[in-house]
């Protein structure tokens, strides 16, 4: 991660020099900030609440129904201090294990670079998209990627999307969000130092375990996060033609030291990021399709 980050150092700034307001590709997941601070994501009621808790409850069935859900039981390691988390060992696309922050507070998956070298995310043409986060603590480079395949024990998902910074505290590798969790009861013993998953039942209006909503928000942020970085492009390119390559221009980002680039490496960065965008978009439609998503959910 880090020689990936170093080779576009003086090019990671060039987007929000030359894009309008908005228009530069950004996730707003508001996690990056929470778990970078642990011990302010405590609070004092979960040391008085019940030793048993339910992240989400399914909906009512019969008892015969219930007894066909599987029901997959992971222990955890009780953590030490007043921080109460929860790390399980998390296996990604059947190949690699790492230690996993489960945060029912977080909406996504994050992975630390480390990380994603293990599993070859940076060596695969699949759609690594760089873009930015905005915090309290100002503004970070993040890479956007999609993952084939979580499993925590015996309880799996697959095609998750996926945030990768080095902006995680040591004593894991990442966290693991509610995209995973919402696909089943999850309940947490700390008393036993057990996470138990049940499966939710199967429903045809949620194509491979994800509802209209999820489908929806998913295609519009690729969809836009593409548009974005068309316009960027367009606007690269009108600015500045291909007989400028050699020609060198200043770019900065807001509160961030000026740097200097080649219209080469300005234009090559642009375009190199619209593909990734593309690539990410075209590998969510090719999942949707695979899945039966109704066209609707799937408008772009």
């Amino acid at each position: 991660m880090k020689g990936l980050l170093s080779s576009i150092l003086l090019i990671c700034f060039i987007a929000p020099a030359f894009a309008e307001e908005n228009a530069v590709p950004s996730f707003t997941d508001q996690d990056l900030e929470r778990y970078r601070y642990p011990s302010e994501r405590t609070n004092p009621a979960d040391q008085t609440s019940p030793k048993k808790t339910e992240i989400r409850g399914s909906p009512h069935l019969g008892q015969e129904e219930r007894q066909n859900l599987r029901r997959y039981e992971v222990p955890y390691e009780a953590s030490e201090g007043t921080v109460k988390r929860i790390v399980l060992p998390v296996t990604f696309n059947n190949s690699v294990t790492a230690q996993m922050l489960l945060d029912t507070g977080a909406t996504g998956t994050l992975i630390s670079g480390k990380l994603a070298e293990k599993l070859g995310i940076f060596k695969k043409d699949e759609g690594k998209l760089l873009t930015f986060v905005s915090g309290v603590g100002g503004t970070v480079m993040v890479i956007r990627a999609i993952i084939d395949r979580v499993k925590i024990g015996e309880a799996e998902d697959n095609f998750i999307p996926t945030v990768i910074s080095d902006s995680i505290p040591e004593g894991f590798d990442g966290l693991i969000g509610m995209d995973f969790m919402a696909n089943f009861t999850t309940k947490i013993d700390t008393r036993k130092h057990i996470v138990t998953f049940e499966e939710l039942p199967h429903q045809s209006t949620m194509p491979d375990g994800h509802d209209e909503i999820w489908w929806k928000e998913t295609f519009h942020e690729f969809a836009s996060t593409r548009a974005d970085w068309k316009k960027t492009k367009d606007k690269i390119y009108d600015l500045y033609s291909f007989q400028d390559a050699s020609h060198l221009v200043q770019v900065s980002q807001k509160g961030k030291r000026t740097t200097t680039v080649t219209v080469g490496e300005l234009r090559t960065y642009v375009d190199s990021q619209y593909e990734e965008a593309h690539k990410l978009l075209m590998k969510l439609d090719s999942y949707a399709i695979d899945h039966a998503v109704p066209m609707e959910w799937r408008d772009y």
